[in-house]
């Protein structure tokens, strides 16, 4: 990202930690959105959205392989400002990344989850999103899903 706005696609992954949930067997899981790797490789698809550092807008499909063998896939929407981010989404029944089909097994489609993420750039990056684009961020935050008790 920078300065101007501008329309982009983007991917990640990582790890979901300190996970809570009403199945016990459920602890923790990996998530990716684009493709396992979180990179912009092989035929998505891919999320993509419009802005700059100083605010923006996304949409796109993330997948989550949770510690039980079960797999939740979420399609979301994003909007932010600065470092900050909000995520809204809801579980839908499959998606196919890269020619391979993940389908949910863990939670129900239609339910909801929400996200309050920060994105911070890397130590030793020399991104700085005023001179420098930001192309790489870790992205750290807490994360519900389910639906209303």
């Amino acid at each position: 990202m920078s300065t101007s706005s501008q329309s982009f696609q983007y991917a990640f992954s990582g790890t979901m930690s300190g996970c809570q949930s009403t199945d016990s067997t459920l602890t923790s899981g990996t998530v990716f959105a684009g493709s396992p790797s979180g990179t912009l490789t092989g035929t998505g698809p891919f999320a993509s959205g419009s802005g700059s550092c100083g605010s923006s807008t996304t949409s796109g499909v993330a997948v989550v392989q949770w510690n039980n063998a079960k797999t939740t896939v979420v399609s979301y929407t994003t909007s932010g400002g600065g470092a900050e981010v909000a995520l809204q989404g809801t579980v839908i029944p499959s998606t196919v990344v890269n020619g391979v089909t993940y389908t949910t097994t863990e939670f129900s489609s239609g339910e909801s989850t929400l996200a309050e993420l920060v994105f911070s750039i890397p130590s030793g990056s020399s991104e700085n999103c005023a001179t420098v684009p930001v192309t790489t961020a870790n992205i750290n935050g807490q994360t519900g899903l389910g639906s209303a008790q």
